[in-house]
């Protein structure tokens, strides 16, 4: 387990993230800097495809 956070884009937004998971479940947060806007996907699934689903959510917000 770390504090480290990654550097991501999406549609030319830059964004930090963080994922993890582990027994169950998988998660994933987003920072948009730019944007002042913070999303957050929490699944019951170890195996779940949880970035592609929040990044297709995330359009909702960032476009």
């Amino acid at each position: 387990m770390t504090l480290g956070r990654h550097i991501g884009s999406f549609e030319s937004e830059r964004f930090y993230f963080k994922e993890g998971g582990g027994g169950g479940s998988h998660a994933e947060m987003r920072i948009y800097p730019g944007r002042a806007l913070a999303t957050v996907m929490m699944v019951n699934e170890t195996s779940s495809a949880c970035t592609g689903l929040q990044g297709r959510l995330d359009r909702e917000f960032v476009l």
